[in-house]
C-alpha cells in the first residue's frame, strides 16, 4: 500500500483555492489513472494495476489532505473534485455507496459487512478501488473491533453462570461480531442466549436477524427497530432494565455528539446487571483513513480521543469500573465498563 496521508491541524486557504486545487487534484488523478489504463491493457495486468491504483490514490490524498480542511467544510470541495474524476471514482462499489449513501449514512449494515467479509465488485478498475478502500486502516479497524467485541462476549458469556445470557446490541449493523460471539459459544450454552438488537435500518436488522438464526432460534432473537439516537429519551423500549448481561455499540458514538453520548452511556449503565459488561467504539482523530473517508465518501464522523472518553464516562456517572482501550491499529478506541 502506497503512503498515505496524514492527518494535519485545520489550514485554511481562500474557500475558491481550496475548490480550484480540489479540481487540479481530480485531473492529476484522471491522468494518473489513464496512464495505468494503458500500461495494463486496460487493468488486466493485476499487480502491477493493483499497485498503480494504490500509487495514484495515495498521491491524490496526500494532495488533498496538504489543503488542511477537514469535516464538512470541504464538502463543496469534495463535490468539485468528483465533478471532474467522479466517472472513475464511481466504479469502486464501495466508495461509491459511501458517496450515494443509499440508505441515509456511509457506515450502513451492507458497507460493515462488505468490509469485513473483503468483498470487491468484478468491474475492472473498480475491484482495484475496493482493494485500495479494504486495506485502509479504518476498515482494518472495522474488522479488528468486530473480532474483539465477538472475542469479549463469548469469553464473558462463559465465564458468566447466568440462565438466561441476555445480550444487547444497539446500531446493530450487519450484526456479525455478535454472531461470531455466538458461533464461539458452546452449543449447549448457544440455548441460555437471549439476544435484543436494536436499530433504524429494517434491511439491516433482518440482515443481522438472518445470522443468528443459523446459530439460535428465532424465540432466543428480538429484533426492535427504533431511533436509536433517541434511546436516552425512550429507554422504555429496551428489555431488560437492570438485568442485562452484556451491552454492545460499536459505532452509533462516531455519530454522536458529547451531550447525546453521555446520555446514551448513561441509559447503557442503567441496562446492565451487577456484573455486566459495556463496549462501545469510537474512531480517534488520528484516523489516517480521514481524507479518504472525507473528499471520497463524504464520510464524516465524530472522532475522539482517549481523554474525549474518559470525560464522557465521567460525565455519565459510570462508576470507576472502567478502561479506554484500542484495537491493534490504536485508531479505533474501545471504552470498557464492567458494572
Amino acid at each position: 500500500m502506497g503512503v498515505g496521508p496524514a492527518w494535519r491541524s485545520k489550514v485554511r486557504a481562500a474557500d475558491q483555492d481550496i475548490v480550484d486545487e480540489a479540481r487540479r487534484v481530480g485531473e492529476q488523478l484522471l491522468a494518473s489513472l489513464e496512464e495505468g489504463r494503458r500500461l495494463t491493457r486496460d487493468w488486466q495486468d493485476d499487480r502491477l494495476a493493483r499497485a498503480w491504483v494504490d500509487a495514484a490514490m495515495s498521491d491524490c490524498l496526500r494532495a488533498l489532505a496538504d489543503l488542511g480542511v477537514w469535516g464538512r467544510e470541504n464538502e463543496v470541495a469534495s463535490d468539485a473534485l468528483w465533478q471532474v474524476a467522479g466517472d472513475q471514482l464511481c466504479r469502486g462499489r464501495l466508495q461509491l455507496r459511501a458517496r450515494e449513501k443509499p440508505l441515509g449514512y456511509a457506515g450502513d449494515y451492507q458497507m460493515l459487512a462488505w468490509i469485513c467479509e473483503r468483498a470487491v465488485c468484478e468491474d475492472s478498475l473498480g475491484r482495484f478501488f475496493d482493494l485500495y478502500f479494504l486495506d485502509q486502516a479504518a476498515p482494518q479497524c472495522v474488522r479488528n473491533r468486530t473480532r474483539l467485541i465477538a472475542a469479549e462476549l463469548a469469553c464473558h458469556g462463559l465465564r458468566c453462570p447466568r440462565r438466561p445470557y441476555r445480550i444487547l446490541s444497539v446500531g446493530v449493523g450487519p450484526g456479525l461480531d455478535i454472531a461470531k460471539a455466538v458461533a464461539t459459544l458452546p452449543p449447549a450454552r448457544r440455548k441460555d442466549v437471549e439476544i435484543a438488537l436494536v436499530d433504524l435500518d429494517e434491511a439491516g436488522l433482518a440482515y443481522a436477524q438472518q445470522q443468528l438464526r443459523r446459530l439460535i432460534a428465532d424465540e432466543q432473537i428480538t429484533c426492535l427497530r427504533d431511533n436509536v439516537f433517541r434511546l436516552p429519551q425512550r429507554s422504555d423500549v429496551l428489555p431488560w432494565p437492570d438485568d442485562t448481561d452484556f451491552v454492545v455499540c460499536s459505532g452509533l458514538f462516531d455519530y454522536l455528539d458529547d451531550e447525546a453520548a453521555t446520555n446514551m452511556l448513561a441509559t447503557f449503565r442503567d441496562q446492565l446487571r451487577e456484573g455486566g459488561r459495556l463496549l462501545v467504539g469510537n474512531f480517534a482523530p488520528h484516523c489516517p483513513t480521514r481524507a479518504y473517508m472525507e473528499w471520497i465518501g463524504k464520510w464524516y464522523l465524530r472522532y475522539r480521543t482517549v481523554a474525549d472518553l474518559e470525560r464522557l464516562a465521567e460525565s455519565a456517572c459510570l462508576p470507576a469500573r472502567w478502561r479506554v482501550g484500542a484495537d491493534a491499529t490504536g485508531v479505533n478506541l474501545l471504552l470498557e465498563f464492567s458494572a
